[in-house]
């Protein structure tokens, strides 16, 4: 796939936001406060994907540049920090061949308002709009613009041939901020300033003075900007993930699920729950919830009988973790819980882990751990990523694993070898059980092995509660 190209109308209002799936996560904050207050202006993600990995709004659309033709890999400036995706900024004028201006916002930014009327600015002899930084003119001597937010002219880069030098001048030189610098040093003299409150970094860096009001912030300089509520709010209160928990259990174990289930749904709202029994339908349970979907796995044919791993109580429901890509076709990403687990607060947030180049997620063992690996993480809880799991053909090789050496913990073993440096360690509150480490916070409680005993205690006042008392969600409630 060479560069894209994107054919609009000169005058649409067109906002672009480049993220590498490292920033997917908080990107999606950055994108529902911006759709919010703007849902007129057409938002183009241009990722290093076909499709991203959580709901969209309807103005938004999604656009594979990781095969990009105009800044190879062994340039000047194409490295890890930046990429191919902030150099892409200089090359507007290629992928939307059409357009008259084009409004850029890094990942790190969130909307506060509406900001359709900078389409409206006077660009006449103007190569962009931005907002200054007022020590770097110091430091510098001319005007510096923070490319946190720009509005380029297209028009005019193109008819100039300023798209060209500039393009010319990263594919050749170095910069320690690569587009920035590079349309400073030859748009520099010709640009319009902006109110500092469409580029706010008061939170982060604080190079761009101070706002009379934050219009657009931007987390300049912040690692990790989901510390701040505003970005959590957007993140957890707009179009959620979507939201899929597996629970699996023989026969004996079947009384375990309606507690489990009904702690969850009291607690949490999601999508659907898949239960993985030995039954078209859990008996004696005609009430479930519509969002439980039972699926009978008791004919399953991925671990034969005979297989090295297959014992006598676990027999293949517990190999099954290990199957899910198979089983749940449809599914990129689920939520696993093994059915002797209460939970005891709202679990909304697991969603927010990125698990983009991670297998899974799970609590680690640090306590009573004999494993000959460190770390090794349980899994009782597991936020799996079957997407990339069948991408990787790393399932192909758990199963054959499974079904041709023989390990003591079965399963869980073959899944902490196999995805070793691919797994992404959970907090200790969402598996909290005398394995992990202690917490103050417990939103799971996993009663495995010795504390089994306490399940029951734990089990009653769901056991109690009839399924029309359960306050569970369908997507979208």
């Amino acid at each position: 796939m060479a560069t894209p190209v994107i054919h609009t109308t000169p005058d649409e209002k067109v906002c672009v936001m480049l993220s590498t799936r490292k920033l997917y996560s908080l990107l999606r904050a950055s994108v529902h406060s911006f759709c919010y207050y703007n849902p007129d202006i057409h938002l183009y993600l241009m990722l290093e994907d076909d499709t991203f990995p959580y709901p969209l709004p309807e103005n938004v659309s999604v656009v594979n540049v990781s095969d990009q033709k105009i800044f190879h890999p062994d340039g000047p400036n194409f490295r890890s920090k930046y990429t191919y995706m902030i150099l892409l900024k200089a090359a507007m004028t290629k992928v939307f061949p059409d357009l008259s201006r084009v409004l850029i916002l890094d990942a790190d930014t969130i909307t506060h308002e509406n900001i359709s009327s900078l389409w409206d600015m006077d660009l006449t002899g103007a190569y962009f709009a931005g907002v200054t930084e007022p020590r770097s003119h110091q430091q510098r001597g001319y005007p510096y613009v923070n490319f946190g937010t720009v509005l380029l002219n297209l028009d005019l880069l193109r008819s100039s041939g300023m798209d060209d030098i500039v393009i010319k001048e990263l594919q050749t030189k170095f910069h320690k901020y690569p587009e920035q610098d590079a349309f400073i040093i030859h748009c520099g003299q010709r640009f319009n300033a902006i109110d500092p409150g469409y580029n706010d970094t008061s939170t982060g860096f604080k190079i761009t003075g101070t706002p009379s009001r934050p219009i657009i912030t931007h987390y300049a300089g912040i690692h990790d900007w989901s510390v701040f509520d505003i970005v959590r709010y957007w993140q957890e209160h707009t179009t959620p993930p979507h939201r899929s928990v597996v629970y699996m259990a023989r026969r004996n174990y079947y009384y375990m699920l309606p507690p489990a289930i009904k702690s969850l749904l009291s607690h949490t709202p999601v999508d659907h729950i898949y239960l993985l029994i030995e039954d078209d339908t859990l008996p004696d349970e005609p009430d479930l919830p519509p969002v439980c979907h039972c699926l009978n796995v008791s004919d399953q044919k991925i671990f034969p009988d005979d297989g090295p791993n297959i014992r006598p109580g676990y027999q293949y429901m517990t190999l099954m973790r290990a199957a899910l890509s198979k089983i749940l076709p449809d599914e990129d990403r689920v939520l696993l819980l093994d059915p002797d687990t209460i939970v005891v607060d709202d679990i909304s947030p697991i969603w927010n882990y990125d698990v983009q180049d991670y297998y899974f997620s799970a609590v680690p063992e640090t306590r009573n751990n004999t494993h000959e690996k460190k770390p090794y993480y349980n899994a009782g809880c597991m936020l799996l990523n079957l997407k990339k799991l069948r991408a990787d053909k790393k399932d192909d090789e758990i199963i054959h694993e499974i079904n041709t050496v023989k390990y003591q913990h079965m399963e869980q073993d073959v899944l902490n070898f196999l995805c070793d440096k691919r797994i992404l360690a959970l907090p200790s509150e969402y598996n909290a059980s005398f394995v992990s480490d202690p917490t103050n916070h417990p939103r799971i409680f996993h009663y495995l092995s010795t504390d089994k005993y306490k399940l029951p205690q734990a089990q009653r006042p769901y056991n109690e509660m009839p399924w029309s008392q359960v306050k569970y969600a369908l997507k979208g409630d």
